[in-house]
């Protein structure tokens, strides 16, 4: 077991006394115009059609761990979760449902998380869609995610991934207090805000967007149904949305602090239990298990088309 080892980043964590970078730049507390609802057009391919139909997870396609520590890493911060494979993906033909289980050997949850093997080159100027239909679980001291992150710069050696870049394209976290199940939190990582490399600036969001602390306070509870959360990245412009309404938009290129271009995008699901944001005021034990109800995740990559020619096809083909 390699459960010990310490990534060589720690994501920061919104509200707390110790995070290191703020949540998000400086702006204008006034919301934009609301925009229409987004719609894909044809000219975005799918690249990735997960939909979980599958008896078990496709391993083609997905680790169950972080890539870190030869790729054995189970947690980040100091969550009370540690990422394992057994019972903790339940695919029911329909979706896989990322498991959180009861207290195990007196120091850890065992959860599930996927992290894509492909690797999405966001950074090449193309319009990417990233898409994922979830429903998130009740119990005090959850955290679900839906982000990207760099991929490694060397091939197989993962002491060559810098961080940031990171896009949160989705947090929920239940802690009761600070933070309940209708606040959406998005936003995007600076590790120094005084060179700000990435160019992290906002320019539209939604109403009830809390600009301090980056979250939209829905008008509903997310436990109680699947809703789509998805990022529309063309470098360096972003589009956060849920259920295709916008909730932030901006700029935030894809680099390194550095400055150097990143040369691809993991992409994370995972439900974390406890440490010190989601497990600020405790842990509900009686709610487990409990999952993370993924039914879909898609991947789509706008292609240009040809503008000569003309519909012909008759009725009937």
């Amino acid at each position: 077991m390699k459960s010990d080892v310490k990534p060589p980043y720690q994501r920061a964590y919104p509200q707390a006394k110790d995070w290191r970078v703020p949540a998000a730049p400086a702006q204008a507390a006034t919301p934009q115009a609301a925009a229409a609802d987004f719609v894909l057009t044809p000219d975005f391919r799918v690249v990735l059609a997960e939909n979980f139909t599958t008896s078990n997870l496709d391993t083609n396609r997905w680790w169950t761990r972080y890539a870190y520590n030869d790729g054995w890493l189970d947690f980040l911060n100091d969550e009370a979760s540690r990422y394992r494979e057994a019972g903790n993906h339940v695919m029911t033909g329909a979706r896989c449902d990322l498991t959180a289980l009861p207290f195990t050997d007196g120091w850890y949850y065992p959860s599930g998380m996927i992290r894509s093997k492909d690797c999405f080159d966001i950074a090449n100027g193309d319009a990417w869609y990233f898409d994922c239909r979830a429903k998130i679980p009740k119990g005090k001291g959850i955290w679900t995610a839906f982000w990207l992150a760099g991929s490694e710069r060397v091939p197989g050696d993962d002491s060559s991934i810098p961080w940031p870049p990171e896009i949160d394209v989705m947090e929920i976290v239940n802690n009761e207090q600070d933070d309940k199940l209708n606040m959406l939190h998005c936003n995007c990582q600076v590790l120094d805000w005084d060179s700000n490399p990435q160019g992290y600036s906002w320019t539209q969001w939604i109403a009830d967007y809390n600009t301090q602390w980056s979250y939209w306070w829905a008008p509903y509870d997310f436990s109680d149904a699947f809703h789509n959360f998805a990022l529309l990245y063309q470098r360096p412009n972003f589009t956060m949305f849920c259920d295709r309404k916008l909730i932030l938009s901006g700029t935030y290129d894809w680099v390194a602090d550095d400055g150097n271009v990143m040369p691809g995008a993991y992409l994370f699901t995972n439900l974390a239990i406890g440490g010190q944001w989601a497990g600020r005021y405790g842990i509900d034990d009686s709610a487990f298990p409990q999952a993370m109800e993924v039914e879909y995740i898609h991947v789509y990559q706008k292609v240009a088309q040809s503008t000569i020619g003309h519909d012909l096809m008759p009725n009937g083909g």
